[in-house]
């Protein structure tokens, strides 16, 4: 016979069991025998990815307002995820800016997103590089952390010069 049964726990925990058959034969005579089963609950490792976006991702030198995106997504099978800290390399803490705040507790497939409105302006040729950086803890305790960069170029703008001619009769 086959015998199915839901086994849980924590990493680690380790369900035994014994099943034990018995029978006469045509002697009259008892048999016994026993067999053990054991099952061990591994654990499964949180993970998260994250995203970052820059829209627009060319501004011109004086400079335009750019909407930069975050996004971290709970890609752990089973574990909740809490996000602790969210961290841009040019801006600094992100809690509290935008609409940017933590802790954000994610089940599994679960995402978080936020934004913010920064102002980019620089030299001909320049790019604005930038890293997003997200930390955090799974319901195990298990630390995880997640990087993605946007980059918003800012292209040399070529010389303009405007000829007018105008056509003035002579007198």
């Amino acid at each position: 016979r086959v015998f199915k049964a839901f086994v849980g726990g924590p990493p680690g925990y380790e369900e035994l069991k014994t099943v034990t058959a018995c029978a006469t034969d045509e002697d009259g005579e008892t048999l016994e025998d026993s067999a053990q089963a054991s099952v061990t609950v591994i654990d499964s490792p949180p993970s998260t990815s994250a995203q970052k976006e820059a829209v627009p991702d060319i501004v011109p030198t004086q400079g335009d307002t750019v909407t930069f995106t975050f996004r971290t997504f709970n890609s752990s099978d089973i574990d909740n995820v809490t996000l602790e800290t969210l961290v841009d390399s040019e801006f600094g803490d992100l809690n509290g800016q935008g609409n940017c705040s933590v802790p954000q507790v994610l089940a599994p497939d679960e995402a978080y997103e936020c934004s913010v409105d920064v102002f980019i302006s620089g030299n001909d040729g320049e790019t604005h590089v930038n890293e997003y950086r997200v930390a955090g803890t799974s319901d195990d305790g298990d630390p995880l952390a997640a990087t993605a960069q946007a980059i918003v170029k800012i292209p040399g703008q070529p010389p303009a010069i405007e000829i007018k001619k105008i056509a003035v009769p002579l007198q």
